[in-house]
């Protein structure tokens, strides 16, 4: 039965949770209170080397509108700004429409006009759609990705890096629970530690939970390693459950 969790958490994390949250932000848009609501700010993410701001996307993700793409140089510094009206995705490729390019060359400021321009991108649709939808969910295909810059991003690599180790974690705590449970079995019934076993169960299942929420945070936001944030909290679980239920079996 742990298994059958663990199994269940993972499927859930990774495909149910984040596909469930893109339908309803496409569910909500289309809604009568969508109508009502203000017009969305712009939007900043970076894809691959570029820093794009995008004024709006559609609800499928094939079209942005009021695009500046901004291509630096190895140092950092600005050498070019691509403003568009549009960017749509086409099979294979993205287009820009409405282009006006301004590029710095050696101190100088040279412009131009395109009626179209292709956008070699690696950003896809269905990126875009989860981008703007602010999907609280990301599994761990998207967190690498973010790593590779192949998708929008506009939160630290911290985050990512986290969810991938938590992407590992998290199958590990029904089993985890059912560890900080097992003293309870060696007790006799009439025992007179059963219920401080009983409340060390539960209370270090809630100590956990705690533990591991705090602990992850800490890693996203880069107070702690990636790794740390994701791991500390299961193994000290599992080192504090594995020490118990050796004494208890004496």
């Amino acid at each position: 039965m742990p298994l059958l969790l663990s199994l269940a958490s993972f499927v859930l994390a990774e495909q149910v949770v984040p596909g469930s949250q893109l339908r309803f932000a496409a569910w909500w848009g289309a809604g009568e209170q969508a109508r009502r609501a203000p017009e969305p700010q712009a939007r900043w993410f970076r894809i691959g080397g570029e820093i794009v701001q995008a004024g709006r996307a559609s609800g499928d993700g094939r079209r942005l509108v009021d695009v500046r793409i901004f291509r630096r140089d190895p140092d950092g510094l600005l050498t070019e700004r691509i403003a568009a009206g549009s960017a749509t995705a086409e099979p294979g490729r993205w287009t820009l429409t409405g282009v006006d390019i301004m590029r710095l060359d050696s101190g100088r400021l040279e412009r131009s006009r395109a009626a179209s321009l292709p956008w070699p991108t690696s950003l896809q649709p269905s990126d875009v759609a989860g981008f703007f939808a602010s999907a609280g969910s990301v599994s761990s295909t998207t967190a690498r990705r973010s790593l590779e810059r192949a998708v929008p991003v506009s939160q630290s690599e911290a985050l990512f890096t986290t969810r991938l180790h938590r992407s590992a974690a998290e199958p590990l705590e029904p089993l985890l629970m059912l560890l900080l449970a097992l003293p309870l079995a060696f007790l006799a019934p009439r025992s007179k530690a059963r219920w401080p076993a009983l409340l060390y169960a539960g209370g270090g299942g809630l100590l956990y939970l705690v533990a591991d929420g705090v602990l992850t945070v800490s890693g996203q936001v880069g107070y702690l390693p990636a790794a740390v944030g994701a791991w500390a909290a299961p193994v000290m679980v599992a080192l504090i459950g594995v020490t118990v239920l050796l004494y208890s079996e004496r």
